[in-house]
């Protein structure tokens, strides 16, 4: 993740450990109890009592660790992420580094969705050694890297060796890749998985496949800004979703769940007994 949108100078030291379960709720535990000392110097509550954040440590809540993969599970209502992960274990992963596309109306489309699903399944099933310290010093490095100079052919990334191509990188990669797709395909009855792959593969070779460069080239045709491109296909996709109005069963569905959800904050808010105080507490000690 690059320096636009929220950013948190906090955690640019922060390390939150992936190599099981454990480590990781411990590891993130950590930073919900560790001061901040600009943060410390803020404080807690204004002159009225009032609050001005809810703690002053480097993360006030879970949520708050901006990371590009998160492993998460469903909470009950004021249960934190860490309890119902030691509680539970995990339910799904959250994946957070994920770029929209501006050319698509909805930002992504299905084939990158199946190329995700099987570079995830393929996480999964590939061995995964314990990472280090040092290791965890290289994984920011070349995620910004690849943020700033991704389209570089020349862009190198820092490895157990020392450094590798980001092409030469990522085709070793693919050529593992390449049989959960067939796996998918065949689970699936389908050929989705492979065709997906083969876009993927193709944009890593030759980078002028890309959605970037597509949207380069339609500024240099059309001698648009990056602003003007950005309108246009705003208002492009503004008039794709007004030609698709939902069906009366689906404004129906929405509309009992907006009222239901009504309903259930005013039950909720009804019967709080407990002051905002009492909640961080209990919320806390968990």
């Amino acid at each position: 993740m690059g320096d636009l949108g929220y950013q948190s100078d906090a955690q640019s030291a922060l390390v939150v450990c992936y190599n099981n379960l454990q480590q990781y709720t411990e590891t993130l535990s950590e930073a919900l109890e560790r001061d901040y000392s600009p943060y410390k110097i803020i404080g807690i509550k204004d002159s009225e009592d009032q609050y001005k954040q809810l703690n002053t440590s480097i993360l006030q809540i879970e949520n708050e660790f901006y990371s590009s993969i998160r492993p998460k599970r469903t909470t009950h209502q004021g249960e934190t992420p860490v309890h119902a992960l030691r509680e539970r274990g995990v339910e799904y992963i959250e994946v957070r580094c994920v770029d929209l596309n501006p050319l698509l109306p909805c930002g992504i489309d299905e084939e990158t969705i199946c190329f995700l699903d099987t570079f995830l399944l393929y996480c999964l099933f590939k061995d995964s050694p314990l990472t280090d310290n040092i290791e965890y010093k290289k994984i920011p490095e070349n995620l910004s890297r690849t943020v700033y100079a991704g389209r570089d052919p020349s862009l190198m990334l820092l490895n157990q060796e020392g450094e590798i191509p980001l092409v030469e990188w990522g085709k070793t990669l693919m050529a593992d890749i390449c049989d959960v797709a067939e796996l998918l395909d065949s689970a699936n009855q389908t050929a989705a998985y492979s065709e997906a792959f083969n876009t993927m593969q193709n944009r890593l070779a030759d980078q002028r496949l890309t959605p970037a460069a597509t949207l380069l080239d339609e500024m240099r045709v059309n001698n648009e800004t990056f602003y003007a491109i950005s309108m246009r296909k705003a208002l492009e996709h503004k008039r794709f979703f007004d030609r698709k109005e939902p069906s009366q069963e689906t404004i129906a569905k929405y509309t009992a769940l907006a009222k239901k959800s009504f309903a259930d904050q005013a039950d909720i808010e009804n019967s709080d007994e407990l002051s905002f105080d009492d909640f961080l507490t209990h919320y806390y000690n968990q």
